[in-house]
């Protein structure tokens, strides 16, 4: 009996795998081709299962208002969600948002701490968002920042 539930297991996560990865290509399809109304639902149901792609898209649909009605808040909840994971883009995103104040309380030390992490993951455009929110900052917020953003990288995204 216990090897059947096992073998249960295997095929009931092999299939939700499946579906995740087919929720994730049409995601990716629908949203590159512009069809922002077809992709919402691939891209709920996979950035519900954690794809940080499908969670990234998700947050530019909601911060421009592509296919859905625009929602800052939102925006920034997937943002996180893949920021968390270490998606580079959502991360320089998930900074605009604090820099902007879109969704979040206008912070430039979270705008700092993000950007610099985004840099670091290899976003060129994240390097120059931070330098010019630090230009924003004093030599202790800034200090701060860089200490969040290097405590965030070493705790694999879990101390952000």
């Amino acid at each position: 009996m216990k090897h059947k539930l096992i073998a249960a297991s295997f095929v009931i996560l092999a299939s939700a795998s499946v579906a995740l990865a087919d929720d994730a290509t049409q995601c990716e399809a629908y949203y590159s081709n512009d069809e922002y109304l077809l992709a919402l639902e691939p891209c709920t149901a996979a950035a519900e299962l954690g794809n940080a792609e499908a969670q990234t898209y998700l947050g530019l649909m909601y911060e421009f208002g592509l296919g859905v009605t625009q929602n800052y808040a939102e925006a920034v909840r997937w943002y996180r969600a893949a920021a968390e994971q270490g998606d580079a883009v959502a991360q320089n995103d998930l900074g605009w948002m604090y820099e902007q104040g879109l969704g979040v309380v206008q912070n430039y030390a979270q705008a700092h701490m993000w950007f610099n992490i985004a840099a670091a993951n290899g976003v060129r455009e994240a390097a120059e968002n931070r330098n010019r929110v630090a230009a924003l900052m004093t030599a202790k917020k800034i200090a701060e920042a860089q200490t969040r953003a290097s405590q965030c990288l070493d705790s694999n995204y879990t101390d952000c």
